[in-house]
Formats: C-alpha cells, structure tokens, sequence
C-alpha cells in the first residue's frame, strides 16, 4: 500500500505448517493483510515458485469467503488472511485420489504405486516449501508497509523477527535481534506477559513508555499468539506510538475537567440536551413545520413517544440538581418535562417547534412541585446553535424565579384587592384632571347608573360628565372647579349635581371633591370625588311631604277622632272631626283633653297608668327602650258626655310613636263612637237563643275565617266543643288539604257571590271523616262591608254509603279494586286542568308486563289474575297516596302522579317513581308453588311539555311505553328524552349530594370573630363548604337548598354539630385559645323533636362545654311556630349553651317575642354594615340594634366587616363583637390553627 510506509512479512516454523496443512488438507497460495475498518487489502507481490508465471488472483468477495485462516493482530485494525486456489487444491488431490484407487485394484503393483506415491508427496512438499517462501516474502512487505512496530519473540521470549520500523526503532537488524530478549529490548514490560500459559488467549493492550533521542515516548503494546498443534510456539509483539494520543486525550480530559468546574462550579441550574437524534428524525419524517407535525402527531398516538424518546438530557449540574431536588438526570427531566403525550403549551412542544422554525432561542416559564413537596417557578432559556452539528450538545439555564413570583403574585392580590375594593363601593368615584377637563379613572358605576352600556360610555367620551350634564348645573360645576383649583385648601367640598338618564330623566347625584395633588405653583391638578344617586333619597323625602299632607287630609276626613301628643304628652293636634262625635271643636279639645268627658273616670284608669309609665321613662333611656319593646297598642272604652248632654260610647286606641332613631316622639289616638256597634251587640244576643236552639250544625267566622261561634249541635255532629274550636280555621273540619284548598276556594267565592252550597268531606274530632252537605252565607253590614260567615251542614253519610257502591261497581276494576279506565280518565282530566289552571307539571305513566302472557296461558286466567292482583299491590306501594293506579285492561296500568309546581321535581320524582316499579316487580312472584319473573316496560309523558289534550298525553305515554319495549324492555323512558341542562344539573347535583356526607367531601370553614375592637379573638363561626370531586367548591346557596328539599339538611346539620366541636376541643387541647364556636342550625332541624338530646349527646362526646357553643338561628325559623320555639330553646338554654339570632334586622320578629325569648346574642346582618359609615339609614338601624341589644343585656355582633371605616363606627358605637374580611376570611381548620396558635391577640395592621 502506498500510503503505508514499511512492509509486512509472515514467518511459519516447518512443524507450524506442517500441522496446519494435516488440519486443513490444503496449503494457502496467496497472504493477504486486512484493515477491517478503512476496509483496505494488501496482498503479497510474491509468486508460489521461481518458476511460476501465475500472479496474485485479484480480491474479491468471493476470494475473501474462501480464506483457510483468520487472524486478527491484537493491538491494530489489522488481520492476516491465507487464500487458496480451489482448482489447484483439486488438481494436487485428484492423483492421490487415483492412486489410492490402484492401490485397493492393483494389489500386485503396490510397490509401484508407493513409488509413485512417494514421488508425488516430494513434489507437492517442494511446492509446499515454495509457495511458502513466497508468501513469507508477502508477509514480510506487509508488514514493512505498515506504521506499527511488530516484533515476533518465541515462547521463551526470545526475539526471531522485527519489521522495518521496529528495526529503525531499535537501531537492531533482524540478525541481531535474534540475540535479544524481548525483556532486554522491552525492560518496562511486565515479565508475567511471557509466562500466560493460556492458548488462544491475546492479550489486550498495555502501555510503556520507551526513551527514543532522549524523548520518551508511550507505546500502545499487544499481543497475539503464535500456536502450533495446539501448542504456543510465539508471539506477535505490536508496537504503536501512543505519545500524541495520549498528550491529546490529557489535553481532552483536562479541558473537560476545566468544563465540568464550570458546569459545576457556576451558580446558574444548566442542563445539556441532546437534540441532534431528533432534529435527524424530524429530517427523515420531512416534518419542516408545525402543521405537519400536527398532522403527523393525530395520525398516530406512538408518534408522540417517538419524538419524546428522541430528546435528551445527557447532562445536569448540582445546582440544577439541588434547584429540583432530585439525584439524577432521569428524575430532573421528570420533574421539569414530565413524560405522556406532547403538550401544546408544553416545553417539549415549544423545543420542537423551535427546531422547526429555525428559532435562535427559547424562553419559557415553568411551575414544578420537587419531591420536598416545594413549589418552584422556572425561568428555562435554550439557545439553539447555528449550526445543526452543535446540537449534540445544547445547553439549558434554569433560574429560580420563584421570590420573584410571589412578589409579583402579591402585587397583582394588593392591586385586585383594592380594584375590588372601590368596584364594590356602589357609589361613582372618580380622579378628575382639572387642567385636561377630563376625567382620569373612574370605577364605571356612572355610566350603569344612568342607564348607558360601556360602548355608549366610551362614545361619549372622557367628556361625558359635561354632555349629559343639566344646562342649570353648569354654572356651578365650572364655579365649584374653579374653586377648586384656586381656593383648595384641602377641605371636602360638596354641592348636587344633575346629570341625564338613558330614559331622558335627571338624577340627582351628591358630589364630594377634596383636592388630591397640585401643581408646581400650589394650584390643585388632581380632584378625587365620589358621586352618590340621591335622586331616590330626594323623591322619597318629595313622597313624605306629599304623604304628610295626605294623612293630614285624611284624618280631618274620617269620622273617628284622631289626636297626637307631644313628646312632654301634651295634645298638640286634634282632627275636626271631634266636632260631628262630641260637639267640641279641635280648640277646646286641646285646651281641655279629653279625660275630663269621661262621665266614670274609673273607666279611664288604664288610661292614666299608661301616661303616667311614659311619663317616668322619658328621662330613661333604658327604660324608653323597654317601653318600646313592650308597648302594643292600647284599647280603652269609656262613657263619654257630649256637649248636647248625650252619654255615648266611646273606643279609644293609643299607639307610641318614634323617630328614626328610636326617640320617643308622642301618642297617637284615635277615638271612635261605638253606639251602634253596641246596639249590633244587643241584636246579636237576641239571635243567639235561635242560633243555640237549632238542631243544624252551625258556625259562625268572623271576616278573615276565624271561628268565632258554634251552636250545640255543632259540637253534637263534630265532637268538638265551643272552647276547642273557637279562634280556629275551619279547615281543621276538612278531611285533607285538597278539602281545605277548596274551602279557600269557597269562600273566595262567597265574597262575590254571596252564599254558597255543596258537599264536602268533614272531619270529627276522633278522627272520623263523614261527607257532610254544606251551606255558607257571607253576612255583610249596611255599608256592604263583611261581619262574618255563617256555616251549616248536616251529615249525609248514609246517603253517600249507597252512592259510594254504585260508584265503585261503575269507576273500579273488579279484579285489582284499582281505578278503570273511566275513572282513571276522568281524574287525568281533572289534573290537566289543575295544572293549567295553577301553572303545574302533571306525569303521566303508561305500564305493560313484559312476559305476562306465556306465564297467563301456560298456568291458566287464575294464576295470571293472582299475578295482576300482586302487580296491583306493588305498584301502590310504589307511589304515595294521591297519586293513581289504574288498570286499562288485560297486563296495562297507568300512574298518574301528583302535579308539581316546578318540572325538574316533575322528572325528579317520575324517575324515582319508575325506579321503584322496576325494582319492586323484579323481586319473584310465586304462582303455584313456583318462582315467575316478570317485568315492566313504562313510557312516561309530561304535561304540559307533552300535550295538555287527555288524548294526546295518553297517546305520548303509550308511544313512550313501545319506544321502552325497543330499547330492551324492562326499563323506562320519557316522550321527549331531551331534557333541559339544568334539570339534568340539578339531578346530577342531588345524586352527588346523596353521596356526599358519606365520601368525606363535606368540609368546614372557620371565620374568626374579634372583640369590638378588632384585637381580641372571641370565638369563630363554623361554616358549611362542599368540595365537589369533579366542579371544585360549590358555593353553599347553590347546594344547602337542594339539602333542605332532599331531607338532609338534619343529617348534614348534625355532622356539622360534631365536626365543629371536635375541632374546638382539639384546639382546646392543643392549648389554642378559641373561647366559642358558633354554629348555624337549619329550619328543619330545629323543628325537630329531638334536638335538645341530639346536642347534649355531642357535646358529651366531645368534652366540649357547653358555654363554648354558640347556635345561630334566624329570625323566621323563632317566629315560625312561637310556642314551640319558647319551648325548644328554653331546653337548649338549660344545657348552658349560648343562642344568637342571625341576620337581625332582615326579618319580621316581634319586640314583644324578642323579650320573651332566651336569647343571648344578636347578629347584625351584613346588609346594614354594607352602607357603614356613610349611610344614614344604615346607621341609624346599626344604633338602634346595639342599643336595644344593650338595653336588653344581649351582645351584638356584626357580620360582613370589610373596611376599617366599617370597623370604627362599630367601635364607636359599643358594638360588643366583629366579623368580616377586614379581620379574617373563612378558611380551613390547619390555616385556623397556625394563624392563632400560641396567641391570644390578633392585632389589625
């Protein structure tokens, strides 16, 4: 090879080859030298004999196949090949073969024949010895042609051959070498290589540094052995200079170590990709740009774990390691990359999309959560290198952004906080630039208050204030801004202003301005106001006037005598109408009162008492207060003499009177002659000797229906007497609430009409219902005005005995006793028509037993009647008792449920209903002593969704009835399965509440309560949360109703009870100072009987004192059933627990009743702390609240705090307690504890 400087030679000792021949049955003709990687060949330049004219065959595949031997040389890329020559092998071994031959036939010529055999041998072994020579000689350029030094020492070590650079190495001939062992040429090299008794076994490489000119040079050494007969005879040495390998590879490894101190060393995360496998692969998918790799993406789901599995991090440096707090490199491009389908917005995605598009870099924001449980936001910059061959090796800073973060996230919190802050004042405020005429931010309420859209709004312009402002105003909006910007001294100014509606009409609004910056020159630059809509205040103070004056005209048109007191209760108004009832004038009146008429003065001394309790209390404020909780309205009666000398009867009522601020402002009387109504009461007296003597039942109601009056044989036929049921409805008589409806009903229409006849159903007083023929006239006054009702019936039970069998043989089924079809269609008729007339859903339910008729043909009509008669019997029980069951005919029955006012309970209960019939016929019949299966498919129509038309309800039901059978049978289906989202939500939603308690997705939030002052904690307030699996945290009104209509608001309720208390005595346990929880309790469960025990068993359970549970209930819930609710909370109260009315303010309790109860506690409702400080009527009903609660000796406390103003005028008016964002938002149990562990002080910043 001309590239090689040098040659190669192959030496074989005779017994060597010898063997090798034995084993092979051939002698090679031609030596060959391989490079197995450059994939080059040198081949001997030497012929098999001197006289031989044959060359070197030329090398081929097919040449190389047919090589004897094999032989790498350890240490290079070098390997020796022998080849032979097929056609020669054959020509030398056919005579061998023939001779062979003569030998087994020609017995007599053996001698011949070994001659001649002999001779061939002599001649083959001369070729032999030839072609041998030659391809030594082959070996031998070689060897000379290669760079190596390769010397060939004997077992013992003793040199036989060195090429021509070992020679120029050493400066020793070949001949001179023989007298040299290899230790003395070679003094470094490990002895025990000579002694490695292993045949067939090279030695890898082994490094020895030689001295060469007084330069020491490293020399890769190897060995491979020479072997004959399976014996060792040598070795092959190998000597290639290393020097410039391994000076680069130290100049490599310290370049590297340089590299990795400063990968390591430097203070930023990094990462190495390895993206040159995957911009390869993008190549051979010709995916140039991301709509391709989109397409490519879709077509196939293992497409994305390709691409993945072709993106690398080979490399990351301990700070990266240590910023994501895992050990390897694997864990770190979990943590930051994740694995799973390629993402849009992800990384991985971004990369990519970046090598497709040539991007120079790529900068992204990550969030990861590290093993530790910490939350880390990354800032991931990749420069991407010019040149593709660079991408072996791309680097990856990762910076921890995360302080940087929650700085940036408390900025955006404090900016929202006070965004919504000022958009929840509902008033317009606003910065106004005095020098641009405009207005620089404003909360936007203007515009919706007068009625424009934000796209009008911006129409208008920043000027809007002047184009819709009232031409009248416009002198003084431009006089109070010059003011404002020459005189502003920093004082609130405050004027009106009116501004145009989207209707056309001018509200008024109250302007106040106050400056808020100032130019260079001290001028005012900058005003910042607030806009109140006071044209609502303005109209009502308009409608008080217009009021005042029409009262007044009132009282002097009336009859009756009206009169007024002071506050020092001196008359100071009588109406003229004194004149026409006792001949006095209104002067004369008021100068001598009205006590002084009084013919018996004694009649009056109820009278005087009075005025003489208000007298003492009017320097008291405490005892005012009383006063005015318990102060009904006053009835006297008193003979009074007129000024003609007549004695009259005179009714008089005194109501107090009070200001909006509670201040006690005077009597209010009104006088009444009431001769007439006594000279009534006499006629009444006569007529009640005929009213008790008659032998019908008789009763008598006053105007609003009250019993008023009954006669004996009330009591006879009834079986209540006079004192049980006077003051009582007379739809307790009814025999269920549709009778009393329609008695409702009744009476309604004996106000227009007059009287009134029919049948009703009654009840006696034991319980008994008897039909009863019933007759009612409305008694009516001279004026037309309603007195009362008069009510008779008698009994027409017997008559309606005989009515009720001939009903039934014509309106029931014979063999179920269920309602046929006539009847069935006529109540149908009569829901339609209810539910039209009151806006009602009405389902309908069409039923056909599947698989009745092989059972009824098989076993006989009378097994099958005793299967329809049970069918009968489960469906009853399946629906309540107003519903209807009806048998059409042969296996077909019909529902007709209760009408319902909303159509998600129409669906609600249908499908409960249906639920129910499926799973009752699908328990066994036993007919004959055996088991029989049947069921049921059910169509289900709506109405009015599915016709108000009988017949084509009907016909709707029984389609949906055929369209269950398709479907499978056994099963239910509606007309219209389309059903609107919401009712399929609401479902859905109490599906998901049923489950709810069970599955622990109920959870408790706890808002602190703080003294008046805002720096005591006082207790805490339990609050419901619903943490949803799949929609989050559901607000409480969105799912507290549903509760309430399921029936499991107890239920919820009492686990809210017991969680709340176990949590206040852990954190009584834990030494955290939570002196009160309070808990809100529900309508329903307080209803219940078993409260009291319910209570006194959690708080037993949890070692919680009593005096440490707060109960919030409302208002509505006390005055629901007053009775009742004295008495429940009088047991409450005996277990030592505290009461606290909820939302004060909001309801309709009664002072008398607010007294009575034992409460403790009253909660300002958030709708009257919302308008605090500024809203007068707010206010005012915040004063008074606390100062009743005081003068009641309850606590208040105020919910919905949100603003430190808020905060001080509570404060300012003894307000006892405080609760609201301003102190503490609701939050869960672990926040509640490490926000108030180990302090009994919360101070407001």
């Amino acid at each position: 090879d001309s590239a090689a400087s040098g040659y190669w030679v192959l030496r074989l000792t005779n017994q060597a080859l010898t063997s090798w021949l034995h084993e092979h049955h051939q002698s090679p003709h031609h030596w060959l030298l391989e490079d197995r990687n450059a994939q080059r060949v040198i081949a001997s330049n030497t012929t098999q004999g001197a006289n031989s004219s044959s060359v070197a065959p030329p090398v081929t595949a097919e040449n190389l196949d047919q090589s004897m031997l094999k032989t790498p040389l350890k240490g290079s890329d070098w390997q020796l090949r022998a080849l032979f020559n097929e056609r020669k092998v054959r020509a030398q071994q056919l005579p061998q073969l023939a001779s062979k031959l003569l030998l087994f036939i020609l017995c007599a010529t053996l001698t011949l024949v070994a001659l001649y055999r002999l001779l061939n041998e002599q001649r083959s072994l001369h070729a032999l010895n030839t072609a041998s020579r030659r391809s030594l000689q082959q070996a031998a350029s070689v060897l000379g042609a290669i760079e190596e030094r390769v010397l060939v020492t004997d077992s013992n070590g003793q040199l036989q051959y060195l090429n021509p650079q070992a020679e120029a190495m050493f400066g020793l001939s070949n001949s001179e070498a023989r007298n040299w062992h290899l230790l003395k040429l070679l003094p470094r090299l490990d002895p025990l290589l000579l002694h490695d008794t292993a045949l067939h076994n090279d030695l890898g490489p082994d490094l020895v540094e030689i001295q060469q000119n007084g330069v020491a040079h490293l020399y890769d050494i190897s060995r491979s052995d020479l072997s004959e007969d399976q014996k060792r005879t040598g070795f092959v040495w190998v000597l290639r200079d290393v020097t410039e390998e391994q000076h680069a590879s130290h100049v490599l490894q310290e370049t590297r170590r340089r590299y990795q101190d400063i990968f390591d060393g430097t203070g930023t995360a990094l990462c190495v990709l390895d993206l040159a496998e995957l911009q390869r692969y993008l190549q051979q998918q010709q995916l140039r740009d991301m709509t391709s790799l989109q397409r490519w993406l879709d077509a196939g789901p293992q497409h994305h774990s390709e691409l993945c599995q072709r993106l690398r991090l080979t490399e990351t440096n301990q700070v990266a390691l240590q910023l994501l707090g895992v050990d390897s490199n694997q864990q770190a491009w979990q943590h930051l990359f994740n694995s799973g389908p390629l993402r849009p917005d992800g990384f991985r995605m971004q990369l990519i999309s970046a090598l497709l598009s040539g991007s120079g870099q790529l900068e992204m924001e990550r969030q990861i959560t590290t093993p530790q449980g910490h939350e880390r936001h990354l800032w991931l910059l990749l420069r991407l290198p010019e040149s593709s061959d660079d991408l072996h090796a791309v680097t990856l800073s990762i910076s921890d952004i995360t302080n940087r973060k929650r700085i940036e996230t408390s900025l955006i919190e404090r900016e929202r906080f006070w965004s919504d802050v000022v958009s929840a004042v509902p008033d317009t405020i606003y910065v106004h630039d005095i020098a641009g005429k405009r207005v620089m931010y404003s909360n936007n309420h203007l515009g919706p208050q007068l009625g424009y859209s934000k796209a009008e709004v911006h129409q208008l312009g920043e000027r809007l204030w002047e184009k819709i402002l009232h031409p009248d105003d416009v002198e003084l909006y431009q006089r109070m801004r010059n003011i404002q910007q020459v005189q502003g001294n920093g004082l609130l100014m405050q004027f009106e202003l009116r501004w145009r509606h989207r209707d056309g009409s001018w509200h008024w609004f109250d302007i106040r301005e106050q400056a808020l910056a100032r130019d260079a020159k001290g001028r005012v630059s900058r005003l910042i106001g607030v806009a109140k809509d006071i044209t609502e205040q303005i109209t009502h103070s308009e409608s008080l006037r217009t009021s005042e004056q029409r009262y007044r005209l009132l009282a002097e048109s009336i009859s009756d005598v009206i009169f007024s007191t002071d506050a020092q209760l001196q008359l100071n108004y009588v109406s003229p109408s004194v004149m026409p009832v006792l001949g006095y004038d209104s002067e004369w009146a008021l100068t001598n009162g009205f006590h002084s008429l009084a013919t018996n003065p004694r009649q009056l001394s109820g009278f005087y008492a009075l005025l003489e309790r208000v007298r003492n209390a009017l320097g008291d404020p405490q005892r005012l207060a009383e006063l005015r909780a318990e102060f009904l309205p006053q009835l006297f009666v008193f003979d009074a003499l007129r000024a003609d000398g007549q004695k009259i009867p005179v009714e008089l009522r005194l109501v107090p009177m009070w200001d909006d601020s509670g201040r006690f402002e005077g009597l209010l009387g009104v006088g009444r002659d009431i001769s007439l109504q006594r000279r009534a009461e006499k006629d009444l007296r006569m007529a009640a000797t005929v009213f008790e003597h008659s032998t019908a039942a008789i009763l008598v109601t006053d105007p609003a229906g009250y019993i008023v009056q009954v006669n004996n044989a009330f009591s006879r036929v009834s079986g209540y007497s006079s004192k049980q049921i006077l003051d009582q409805l007379p739809s307790m008589l009814t025999a269920d609430t549709q009778q009393a409806s329609h008695l409702a009903y009744v009476i309604k229409q004996l106000n227009q009409q007059g009287s009134w006849e029919g049948e009703v159903w009654l009840k006696r007083r034991s319980g008994e219902k008897f039909p009863a023929w019933v007759g009612i006239t409305a008694v009516r006054d001279d004026e037309g005005d309603l007195v009362s009702y008069v009510c008779f019936f008698s009994d027409i039970s017997e008559r309606k005995a005989s009515e009720q069998r001939i009903h039934r043989l014509a309106y029931y089924d014979a063999l179920t006793q269920l309602p046929n079809r006539t009847l069935f269609q006529d109540r149908l008729h009569s829901a339609l028509q209810h539910g039209e007339r009151h806006q009602e859903w009405v389902v309908l339910m069409f039923l056909d037993l599947d698989r009745f008729k092989p059972i009824n043909d098989s076993l006989g009509h009378a097994a099958g009647d005793r299967m329809l008669k049970e069918v009968a019997v489960r469906l009853c029980a399946c629906v309540d008792s107003d519903d209807t069951v009806a048998r059409m005919g042969g296996d077909e029955f019909t529902l007709l449920l209760q009408s319902q006012a909303r159509r998600e309970g129409a669906l609600t209960r249908a499908i409960h209903v249906g639920e129910q019939i499926l799973a009752s016929l699908a328990q066994p019949f036993i007919l004959e002593g055996r088991e029989f299966f049947v069921t049921a498919s059910i169509g289900i129509a709506l109405s009015p969704q599915d016709g108000n038309e009988l017949s084509q309800l009907m016909k709707n039901a029984d389609t949906a009835m055929y369209h269950a059978k398709e479907r499978g049978k056994n099963n239910f289906q509606f007309y219209q399965a389309d059903m609107n989202a919401s009712a399929l939500q609401r479902l859905e939603l109490e599906s998901d509440l049923r489950h709810a308690l069970e599955q622990g997705e109920f959870k408790l939030y706890y808002q602190p309560q703080f003294s008046g002052d805002g720096k005591r904690l006082t207790g805490t307030e339990a609050l419901l949360r619903w943490q949803h699996p799949q929609r989050g945290l559901v607000p409480p009104s969105d799912f507290i109703p549903v509760l309430e209509e399921l029936g499991l608001v107890v239920q919820v309720g009492d686990w809210v009870l017991r969680e709340s208390c176990r949590q206040l005595a852990e954190w009584h346990e834990a030494k955290i100072r939570v002196p009160k929880i309070s808990v809100n309790l529900s309508a329903r469960q307080f209803a219940e009987g078993d409260l009291h025990q319910r209570i006194a068993q959690i708080l037993e359970q949890s070692g919680v004192p009593a005096a440490c549970l707060e109960l919030e209930l409302t208002e509505s819930i006390l005055m629901e059933d007053v009775a009742n609710a004295m008495q429940t909370l009088s047991s409450l109260k005996q277990l030592g627990v505290f009461i606290a009315i909820d939302d004060f303010g909001t309801g309709y309790s009664s002072l008398n009743y607010l007294k009575q109860f034992p409460i403790d506690v009253l909660k300002i409702d958030r709708s009257f702390v919302d308008g605090l400080p500024h809203g007068e009527q707010d206010g005012q009903i915040a004063r008074a609240i606390i100062a009743m609660a005081h003068s009641l000796n309850l606590t208040v406390i105020a919910e919905g705090v949100e603003t430190l103003a808020q905060l001080d005028f509570l404060r300012g008016h003894d307000c006892d307690e405080v609760q609201g964002f301003l102190l503490g938002r609701p939050m869960p149990a672990h926040q509640f504890t490490a926000l108030f562990t180990g302090t009994a002080l919360f101070m407001l910043s």
